[in-house]
């Protein structure tokens, strides 16, 4: 049996390589290497049954093995079997969720225990996904690579990606592009191999490979496996998924595991499986593919017999074999680049892909000049006649449909686009390429001047065909400035939401509807007067709120008409407190941002800000002090004193100071500066008592006991304290419509 399938193995064929099997010899190489084990290893999801119950799911059962290095591990099974979840795990990309999963068990590496951020620094991880850049070729996605992740001059970095163009048979397609739905480009062998590439720039001791050779042909498959073996006799640690490889591949692997349901069948040397199923009754039929029979089995009903049979005489010496690895500290040598050099990188990539790129720049000039014609011809010449009520009309809706424009071209622009660049995001974050830091201060470096130059053309267009204001050359300075702080503010709100969808078609629905409560609350549609106290609040985070005040006061702070439109409209702020609001939400927007960005790269958890909150607070000495001295009977009075007095202790101050008696308490909250700016605060009280007591609730089941008395004192004033404004809020907001 054996000597037919040897036969079969070792074709004299010109193009494949003579393939040895592992020998003694081969031990050398695996003394410096990274061991790999686990043990059992339980590991389920809740679903929903046909009843719309939770129910668990087990994908693993309790399974555990070992990965040596200097040897080429392959996992095969029946799709389903759980092959794909255990790789997942070892390479911890699985989600630790745990109101939906449940994960038992310890990974280790030369006997030590792992996380995400160490598997990063001594391992790479191939997903089944080809997750590039369509407008990067194959040279310049390797070279992007090797230039953040290895430490090495240009010269050896320019010949390791000849190299691994070479040897992966990516040197016709090297200078062409990858390809993708806006662009054609290389085939998805060659798409798959570049993946590969990308992987193996840093020559990383572990590599992880989901199905490496799916989409390739049985050619190029084997030269790929190839590739890894040859690497593997390096005294590398290598283990990859597979589906149903052909018998030249098969003759490749050294170990195997064959998985079924979650459990294992079998696990050892591939060619000895041959023989253990032998003795179990499982004959090897003649000439036959080993991968096609041990599939069989795995699809085999019942496999009792075949689970007892692993777990009475293979299962032990597994367990031996894992116990007696030596534990060996792990040594890193994949330090991530600095924080500016990375972030250079990234805005260099970003500005060549923007160039390539077909539908970011051609499609967004192209709306530009759409809008612009749309609005020359629909109010183009503007009438200035100031008896003519229409023409003010004209004019306002104008001033609306270019705020409304420039608004929504910036937003959608930035979120369909990060929401495209998500996945490569996510693979180079959890290979930890860059930091999220570098990311988005690359990524900035390119959007910002476009939020720049976008409006600042759409203006130049429309400003005085339209007839705007043109008796002062301030005004129009005035116009594109204020155009420039929409779009910023707007791409930066953009850059928030599209940090968590990942789907462009729910991207671009989620942000139309988020837009349209900015819209309602811009003092267009309805005067901000008569905007109800529970929707107050909207505008004064929406950027198109402060941009139509402001382009109103641009326009109309000397006007000509009749009517007053900014009496009329109650505008009340000013050019330059909008101005300086457009500033504080484009700073605020880009700031959420960058931390939506670091959520999105931990997988969405929410106490990674909890955590960044506790070394704040421990580092604020006022607040520590605060957290030991305040009590309960303190709290106690202040919230008692809050909640009972402040309201009418502010109304009679506010009436003193004024010489009003309570008669005139209307006039005074429609007039009074205190009375105007207090909504605003109690909107804000809504907005973050609400989040300081979502904050709480993720902190009280967080913190560490040593520090738990400390925190809590601190979170609970705060949380107490926004929750007595949010009461305040209430009844003040209740007195204003009295």
């Amino acid at each position: 049996m054996s000597k037919n399938y040897k036969s079969y193995s070792q074709l004299n064929d010109p193009f494949l390589p003579n393939v040895q099997r592992k020998t003694e010899a081969d031990s050398s190489l695996r003394s410096d290497g990274i061991t790999l084990t686990f043990q059992n290893i339980f590991y389920s999801v809740t679903v929903k049954n046909r009843q719309s119950e939770d129910i668990q799911k087990a994908i693993l059962k309790g399974v555990s093995g070992i990965c040596k290095p200097g040897q080429l591990t392959v996992l095969m099974g029946p799709s389903g079997g759980g092959k794909t979840t255990l790789l997942n795990l070892l390479a911890c990309r699985n989600t630790t969720d745990e109101k939906k999963v449940t994960l038992q068990g310890d990974l280790l590496a030369n006997g030590s225990k792992y996380d995400s951020n160490t598997f990063s620094k001594f391992a790479g991880y191939l997903m089944q996904d080809d997750i590039l850049f369509e407008t990067q070729t194959p040279r310049e996605a390797i070279n992007f690579a090797a230039i953040l992740r290895m430490h090495a001059d240009p010269a050896q970095r320019k010949a390791r990606v000849e190299e691994l163009l070479r040897d992966l048979q990516l040197e016709a397609a090297a200078d062409t592009y990858i390809g993708g739905i806006f662009t054609k480009g290389i085939s998805g062998g060659e798409r798959k191999r570049t993946s590969l590439a990308v992987e193996l720039v840093n020559d990383p001791t572990v590599l992880l490979l989901d199905e490496p050779t799916s989409g390739l042909d049985s050619f190029t498959s084997f030269v790929v496996i190839n590739l890894l073996k040859r690497l593997s006799r390096k005294g590398k640690t290598i283990t990859f998924t597979i589906h149903q490889p052909s018998s030249d591949i098969f003759s490749l692997f050294d170990q195997l595991f064959l998985i079924s349901n979650g459990e294992f069948l079998y696990q050892g040397d591939a060619f000895e499986g041959i023989k253990y199923f032998d003795s179990i009754g499982y004959k090897f039929p003649e000439y036959a593919n080993p991968a096609d029979h041990y599939i069989q089995l795995a699809h085999r009903t019942p496999q009792k017999e075949l689970y007892q049979k692993y777990n009475s005489e293979i299962l032990p010496q597994i367990i031996r074999e894992i116990r007696n690895v030596s534990s060996r500290q792990l040594i890193f040598d994949n330090k991530q680049k600095g924080l500016m050099f990375s972030a250079l990188q990234v805005a260099k990539r970003a500005a060549i892909l923007f160039k390539r790129h077909p539908v970011l720049l051609k499609a967004r000039i192209l709306i530009i000049l759409l809008i612009a014609f749309l609005m020359c011809t629909l109010y183009s010449p503007l009438s200035n006649d100031k008896a003519d009520p229409d023409a003010l009309n004209d004019r306002t809706g104008a001033i609306y449909f270019y705020t409304l424009a420039n608004f929504l071209v910036s937003l959608m622009g930035t979120a369909l686009t990060f929401t495209v660049e998500r996945p490569v995001f996510l693979r180079e974050q959890n290979s930890k390429v860059y930091s999220v830091a570098a990311y988005f201060l690359g990524k900035q470096a390119v959007d910002i001047p476009l939020s720049i130059l976008t409006p600042a053309l759409l203006a130049m267009i429309i400003y005085y065909i339209l007839g705007f204001n043109s008796f002062n050359i301030m005004k129009f300075v005035l116009f594109v400035v204020i155009s420039i702080f929409l779009s910023l503010s707007a791409g930066g709100f953009g850059l928030l939401v599209g940090s968590f969808l990942a789907n462009p078609v729910t991207a671009a629905t989620s942000v139309s509807a988020l837009t349209v409560p900015f819209n309602i609350v811009s003092g267009y549609y309805i005067n901000v007067n008569d905007i109800p106290f529970y929707l107050s609040w909207l505008q004064y985070i929406s950027p198109v709120r402060y941009s139509m005040e402001a382009f109103m006061w641009n326009e109309y702070s000397d006007s000509v008409f009749t009517t007053a439109p900014l009496d009329q409209y109650n505008y009340t702020w000013g050019p330059l407190v909008t101005l300086f609001a457009l500033g504080i939400l484009t700073v605020l927007f880009r700031v959420l941002s960058f931390y939506a960005l670091k959520a999105v790269a931990t997988s969405f958890h929410p106490k990674f800000l909890v955590k960044e909150l506790k070394k704040y607070f421990k580092r604020k000495l006022i607040l520590r002090f605060l957290g030991k001295c305040l009590t309960f009977f303190e709290y106690s009075v202040v919230f008692l004193t809050c909640f009972t007095f402040a309201p009418w202790i502010a109304i009679y101050v506010v009436c003193k100071i004024n010489g009003k008696d309570e008669a005139e308490r209307r006039r005074l909250f429609e007039e009074d500066f205190l009375f105007q700016l207090y909504p605003r605060i109690s909107s804000l009280s809504c907005v973050s008592g609400f989040v300081a007591s979502f904050l709480y609730r993720y902190m009280k089941t967080d913190i560490e006991h040593s520090a738990s008395s400390m925190d809590n004192y601190v979170v609970s004033s705060i949380s107490i304290f926004w929750l007595v404004m949010l009461i305040n809020a209430m009844i003040w907001c209740g007195c204003c419509k009295c």
